[in-house]
């Protein structure tokens, strides 16, 4: 006999909350928990699923479709990330109070979860174990976070340095060429 509809489902959500870095290594039978106590949408090509700088009080998994997040920058130039089925986008606010960095657009037909803070909370009082491991997926994220931003330190520590050489350079000529003795070699 085949599974219904809704356990398929079910599995497929549970397949997609494992996938994601967040919940990674988290027993399955506490994501089952986790999947069945989400709130279920399915809309349209078009609809927003929430609008930048409005309060989230939740994380949201795409289950089917793409979506579009459009980001305001700080530099005024906005930003546009693409989303597809599996991407869970918004863990902060699960754990804290928070605010959506940008609109989301279902792109196509979307169904997807959305995991509210306060069941979150709760579920990781009574399973330790989801907190254990969304802590763990959070360290590897803020140790790759790190990693790139001592790269990029290090970039900008060389771009700068080679500023300051054909800076070094040009006052060099140019001192030169007050004194009538050419350009330095």
């Amino acid at each position: 006999m085949a599974p219904s509809i809704g356990l398929m489902s079910l599995a497929r959500e549970i397949r997609f909350l494992s996938e994601t870095p967040l919940f990674e290594g988290v027993d399955p039978v506490r994501l089952e928990v986790l999947a069945f106590t989400a709130k279920r949408y399915a809309v349209a090509a078009g609809s927003v699923l929430v609008t930048e700088d409005e309060e989230a009080t939740g994380a949201i998994l795409l289950l089917t479709g793409d979506a579009v997040m459009m980001c305001s920058g700080a530099d005024g130039v906005g930003h546009v990330v693409r989303l597809d089925a599996g991407d869970l986008v918004g863990e902060t606010a699960l754990m804290q109070p928070a605010r959506w960095l940008g609109t989301i657009r279902a792109a196509s037909d979307v169904e997807f979860l959305r995991l509210e803070r306060e069941t979150f909370l709760r579920l990781t009082e009574e399973f330790p174990e989801i907190a254990r491991g969304c802590l763990r997926a959070a360290t590897t994220q803020v140790s790759h976070l790190a990693h790139d931003i001592e790269t990029l330190r290090q970039s900008l520590a060389s771009q700068k340095a080679g500023r300051l050489g054909l800076a070094r350079q040009r006052k060099m000529r140019n001192k030169a060429k007050a004194q009538g003795t050419g350009a330095p070699r």
